[in-house]
């Protein structure tokens, strides 16, 4: 699989696009990646393409927590059938690239 490259302006766009969601696995908070993005979108601009080229994903973009998600308060938690099937939370970056 080929991925094209992606340009500075693209990353801009879309942290400016993120939500302000926040995971313990982000090493800044969203907000002041979001408020820093003329300095960080040529950085992970670089980073991305470089991990495109190569063909590898870094670990730290590998990892998330997940968490079971009841899918309503009124049903059993001890019922596995109660809950959201895949609710996991990974770095800002990482949801960056993975949904582009």
């Amino acid at each position: 699989m080929d991925f094209s490259p992606v340009t500075v302006d693209e990353v801009a766009k879309i942290l400016s696009k993120s939500p302000a969601k926040k995971c313990q696995l982000d090493p800044a908070p969203t907000w002041l990646v979001k408020n820093a993005s003329d300095v960080l979108a040529p950085v992970i601009a670089a980073a991305c393409n470089a991990s495109f080229e190569q063909r590898k994903f870094p670990i730290s973009c590998k990892t998330a927590i997940v968490r079971p998600l009841l899918k309503k308060r009124t049903l059993e938690p001890n019922d596995a059938s109660s809950y959201h099937h895949h609710h996991h939370r990974i770095a800002i970056v990482g949801r960056r690239v993975a949904r582009p």
